[in-house]
């Protein structure tokens, strides 16, 4: 399970001492803006995933899968706010690219994809790896 924290580390959310914690920097402070390597989006059958999961992968690789559409290949810039629910883009982009993700019943939120999160961290060690945050439809439908 992941979290978020702005401005130093809170060691009471580190589970196990064995936990790598990492960070990423910001490119514009006003807004807490970060780079995004990529934005994904994964349909998986019957996805029943609860819960978010955090992967520490390094040398992350692009997916030719079949399900897997990228939203920005080139990098994109991202920004977090922990005041809002909502995840906001360029209106045309996020229409093109989400507008398949809606559902009129709840029974449907199975049918909608994993949204995954990547970009680059830094961690304690110095080490710079790619971090990949994955939402399922648990982690955003409300």
């Amino acid at each position: 399970m992941g979290s978020i924290s702005f401005g130093k580390i809170d060691n009471r959310y580190v589970a196990d001492p064995s936990d790598r914690v990492g960070w990423t920097q910001l490119t514009e402070e006003y807004y807490w803006t970060i780079s995004l390597i990529d934005v994904r989006k994964e349909y998986v059958e019957g996805n029943s995933n609860k819960g978010s999961r955090v992967e520490i992968k390094s040398n992350v690789s692009s997916s030719s899968d079949d399900n897997v559409v990228k939203l920005c290949p080139d990098g994109c810039k991202a920004i977090i706010d922990t005041g809002t629910y909502l995840l906001y883009g360029p209106q045309d982009m996020i229409e093109d690219y989400l507008g398949d993700v809606a559902i009129n019943d709840c029974a449907d939120k199975k049918d909608l994809p994993n949204l995954t999160f990547e970009f680059l961290g830094q961690f304690v060690d110095g080490v710079q790896e790619h971090i990949e945050i994955t939402l399922t439809p648990d982690d955003y439908v409300l």
